[in-house]
């Protein structure tokens, strides 16, 4: 039975789900895997060092690594292509929280916020030591 190599956490109900829907897989976590099972394993979901050692072993069945970063600079991407192992990404996957905090940092400059929470503080209560502005300025 084919093995998937859970290196990245998952909730519950996430791995529940997973093992309804894939009912002829696996999901082991990597505490789990054995050097018995290295050979079943066709699928890692997050990155783990004993990828190098799957890729190293001439029997391996590694076949999909998918990882939750947007990079995947960090993997032995030579080594991958050369088994023939496709690797997947979630770039974007932070495009909406990045946005929001640029935003939130942009306002926070030119609208003074981060002045006026600190001159909260004891005799300088709600003194602004600067001049504000908007973005549109």
């Amino acid at each position: 039975m084919p093995i998937v190599l859970m290196a990245q956490a998952t909730k519950p109900e996430q791995r529940q789900q997973l093992q309804e829907q894939y009912p002829g897989w696996q999901f082991k976590d990597a505490d789990a895997i054995t050097p018995a099972d290295y050979d079943e394993v066709e699928v890692l979901y997050g990155n783990h060092p004993l990828l190098k050692t799957l890729l190293a072993r001439p029997t391996n069945q590694l076949k999909f690594v998918q990882v939750i970063s947007a990079g995947v600079d960090y993997l032995p991407l030579k080594d991958l292509q050369a088994a023939g192992v496709l690797v997947a990404n979630t770039s974007g996957i932070h495009a909406d929280a990045i946005s929001e905090s640029v935003l939130a940092a942009m306002l926070t400059v030119v609208r003074g916020y981060h002045a006026a929470w600190l001159n909260q503080q004891g005799q300088r209560a709600w003194q602004l030591p600067m001049t504000t502005s908007t973005l549109t300025g």
